[in-house]
């Protein structure tokens, strides 16, 4: 069997540390254009009780931000319960 081969050897073994950082970074600069620009996600977000990006953190505070495929799923399912039957 031949060889396999990384497409991108500097991603695939990239420091966890650093992937890390650069996912936080990501992370922050993403918040902070979606408050900037987004009057959609902003108002969300400070409805949930983030006041501006900053009170959002970075990728270790991911799981404290509301989640918006949760209130897909609501939607859909009450949707389903609304309809009138066939």
């Amino acid at each position: 069997m031949g060889r396999a081969l990384m497409f991108q050897p500097e991603v695939g073994t990239r420091d966890p540390a650093a992937q890390r950082a650069g996912d936080d970074a990501a992370q922050r600069r993403q918040l902070r254009y979606l408050f900037d620009r987004s009057p959609f996600h902003a108002e969300k977000l400070r409805a949930a009780g983030f006041a501006d990006a900053a009170a959002c953190g970075g990728i270790e505070d991911l799981p404290r931000l509301p989640s918006a495929a949760s209130r897909v799923g609501a939607r859909r399912r009450a949707t389903s319960r609304e309809a009138p039957a066939p």
